[in-house]
């Protein structure tokens, strides 16, 4: 009844005697400045409320509060000493959306950052989280990061930059059309100078979990000019050693030269993930799907690209890259699958490729290719048929505007089996269900590895192994066909 109708009044009352701020409906910024929150106890800051909840699960579901920072203001900045919680907000049109300062740790969960940092030469457009990197913990779940786009070439990180932080987890998050716009092609772009590093995703030193989140249509520069490397959708460098990329999906992405054709500059840094770390430092990639992935350089992969340090991958599925090297000499057609730059490595294990010619390492790199791995189709249900009439290849590739939907759209589950249990509805889709022609990767990963959360049922088991890819190890994996026959008793 007495509620502040003023964000930046209401975020002035956060204390230990006032640790939580609930907010409902939206606010458009309108403060002179931005101003920044300090938080000395535990705090949560949420949205999403209707104004008449007495319990945070009175809460309707996955809802949001929206504040609009006109492209004038920071929506959020936060220094914290003590753990700081930001819950359901529509974070769009700030200058930027979330700097977070300070040793305390940070939580961003149910959040949508759309549209920040339009015109700015800014590093980490959505979230710029940072502490110390001795204890500070961050997490970020169950967000969805898009349209954040480049607009300046100044080397810049991407739309969420992690750094000076002890760890950081990035759970069941959705990055989509950051960078820059999906129709960007290489004949855009004569003359460009170095632009933005980690374009959805750029881990600066800090060891991250990213687990269970989607790439999808972001579209980022390669190039190294002038000592800066710009490039990679999601990059790790520096001292990141000990991340994980697990159950992650890249598809429908692209990398573009930064370039006219024939400059010769070098593009060490494209692709869907971006390995540059310290030397002897590892990242490990576990069950992900690169799938549909577009390259227009002559230096690094469409998918994986290990410029320094090392990568070990296992139960991944590499598939339909599209390359063309964009330059007019002296550059063959990068490789769809993996690069490993000299002095880099990258050991590949219970992997499915898409051809040798597809993977390579520089003189001086190191590229494993151990047991397990296999050059097949995967089957996955989309088809790269229905992306391809989309693309534009040649000298020039890049995306159509038209690109977009069917990017959203693409399905990686895997064909075949006994169908697969839909994580939108629950229910089971047994319409690629198959005796005969069921993707290769089904109950091929690595024996060692973990396949408990597969499912268990009626229509179909885990066949007691780890599918590769996207869904391995998880409720919607593809379902194996029961051995035999089966008898139900009631």
């Amino acid at each position: 009844t007495d509620a502040y109708t003023n964000f930046r009044d209401a975020l002035k009352l956060i204390s230990e005697d006032r640790p939580e701020l609930w907010f409902s409906g939206s606010d458009t910024l309108s403060s002179a400045t931005d101003g920044t929150v300090s938080i000395t106890n535990s705090a949560a800051i949420r949205g999403g409320f209707t104004g008449v909840e007495n319990t945070i699960a009175e809460r309707p579901a996955n809802s949001h509060s929206t504040i609009d920072g006109v492209n004038m203001y920071t929506a959020f900045t936060i220094a914290n000493t003590a753990p700081a919680t930001v819950d359901g907000f529509w974070i769009c049109r700030g200058t930027r959306g979330l700097t977070k300062s300070g040793a305390g740790d940070i939580t961003v969960t149910n959040c949508v950052f759309d549209s920040n940092g339009p015109g700015e030469t800014i590093e980490g457009r959505a979230m710029h989280l940072s502490g110390n990197a001795e204890s500070t913990r961050a997490t970020v779940a169950d967000c969805v990061v898009m349209r954040h786009y480049e607009t300046h070439t100044s080397g810049t990180a991407g739309a969420v930059y992690l750094t000076s932080l002890h760890e950081a987890t990035v759970s069941a998050c959705l990055f989509a059309s950051n960078g820059l716009s999906l129709t960007t092609r290489i004949n855009l772009l004569p003359g460009r100078s170095p632009g933005t590093w980690g374009g959805a995703l750029a881990i600066d030193g800090v060891k991250t979990l990213v687990e269970n989140c989607q790439f999808r249509a972001n579209v980022v520069p390669t190039i190294f000019m002038d000592q800066i490397a710009a490039g990679g959708v999601a990059r790790l460098r520096g001292n990141a050693g000990g991340s994980v990329f697990r159950n992650c999906l890249f598809t429908g992405n692209a990398s573009i030269y930064g370039r006219g054709p024939n400059d010769p500059y070098l593009d060490p840094a494209g692709g869907a993930l971006e390995v540059d770390m310290t030397a002897g430092q590892t990242v490990q990639v576990e069950n992900c799907t690169f799938a549909y992935n577009l390259h227009s350089g002559g230096n690094s992969a469409a998918s994986l690209t290990v410029v320094s340090g090392a990568a070990a991958v296992t139960n991944t599925i590499f598939t339909g890259s599209i390359c063309t090297t964009g330059r007019s000499s002296g550059h063959g057609a990068p490789p769809g699958d993996i690069m490993v730059a000299s002095g880099a490595s990258a050991t590949v294990g219970f992997s499915l490729m898409s051809g040798a010619e597809n993977r390579t390492a520089a003189e001086g790199g190191e590229l494993v290719v151990g047991e397990g791995c296999i050059d097949a189709d995967p089957l996955l249900v989309t088809e790269f048929s229905a992306l391809s009439p989309y693309v534009y290849t040649g000298e020039n590739p890049g995306f159509m505007a038209t690109a977009g939907a069917s990017i959203s759209a693409i399905n990686a589950h895997l064909r075949g089996g006994s169908g697969y249990f839909d994580e939108r509805t629950g229910q089971l889709d047994a319409t690629y269900k198959s005796k005969d022609g069921s993707s290769p990767a089904i109950d091929a990963g690595n024996p060692a590895s973990g396949y408990a959360r597969e499912p268990d049922t009626r229509d179909g088991w885990h066949g007691r192994r780890i599918n590769i890819g996207f869904y391995g190890n998880t409720p919607w994996a593809t379902l194996s066909p029961f051995p035999g026959g089966a008898m139900y008793l009631r």
